[in-house]
């Protein structure tokens, strides 16, 4: 069969029309960089700990994700930053303590978001149930079956694809959403000036400027370090 070519003799592999939730997910990517002034900011993080408490979660059965371990850490953190959780829409800016953490999904050639709603009030076993359904549902494009309207803050791991860090586009009306990097061991200078070998990740959160500054967000930041320095006395 005679390949399909364009004007310029480019052989073309398939097209795509810019249809459907194709096109949902650009109009919602365009509208963000046109109604936000959006910042990102990086840091490294030493994820020792978190990885011990996930190794330490499937060595008894139960099967957590980086991203879980994140989502409650987020959450925890918007409690103490609670500027960071919040939503600007027809000229108010509403801040949550309910804290309800999307996730970003890829499902083939599309990105889709969940919700994990009330993750503040939630176990990590039982973002870990919510997540794992969640994503079931995505992949196989049940859509019907899951929320995706009403997060407060997103997270999105892109560290299963070798993804040192990013700056991710903030999903309106929301305020911010983290990036997270992949997980891998470097020599760290630890507490008693040593070269050690730590995990380490780069995490980035893009904020909405019209809504929440540089010290916010540093605030957060430094409050979710914390909480990741010591997983296990603020995720249970």
């Amino acid at each position: 069969m005679e390949k399909k070519t364009d004007r310029r003799g480019r052989v073309i592999l398939r097209e795509i029309p810019f249809t459907g939730i194709r096109q949902v997910i650009g109009q919602r990517m365009r509208q963000s960089l046109d109604t936000a002034p959006q910042g990102s900011v990086f840091a490294r993080f030493d994820m020792s700990a978190v990885v011990a408490l996930r190794e330490s979660c499937q060595s008894k059965g139960d099967k957590v994700s980086f991203t879980d371990i994140m989502i409650k850490a987020v959450a925890a953190a918007a409690k103490e930053c609670p500027g960071m959780n919040s939503a600007l829409e027809n000229d108010v800016i509403t801040v949550y303590e309910t804290v309800n953490v999307g996730i970003a999904v890829q499902v083939d050639d599309i990105l889709v978001v969940p919700v994990i709603n009330g993750a503040d009030e939630k176990s990590l076993l039982e973002i870990a149930a919510d997540t794992k359904v969640a994503i079931d549902n995505a992949r196989n494009r049940r859509f019907d079956k899951l929320y995706m309207d009403g997060a407060t803050i997103t997270v999105n791991n892109l560290g299963k694809f070798y993804i040192d860090g990013c700056t991710p586009v903030i999903n309106p009306p929301e305020t911010a959403i983290l990036g997270m990097g992949k997980i891998g061991k470097e020599a760290w200078v630890d507490e008693n000036d040593q070269i050690v070998a730590r995990q380490v990740a780069t995490l980035s959160i893009t904020i909405n400027h019209a809504v929440v500054d540089g010290g916010q967000t540093g605030e957060f930041l430094g409050a979710l370090k914390r909480i990741l320095d010591s997983p296990a006395d603020y995720i249970k």
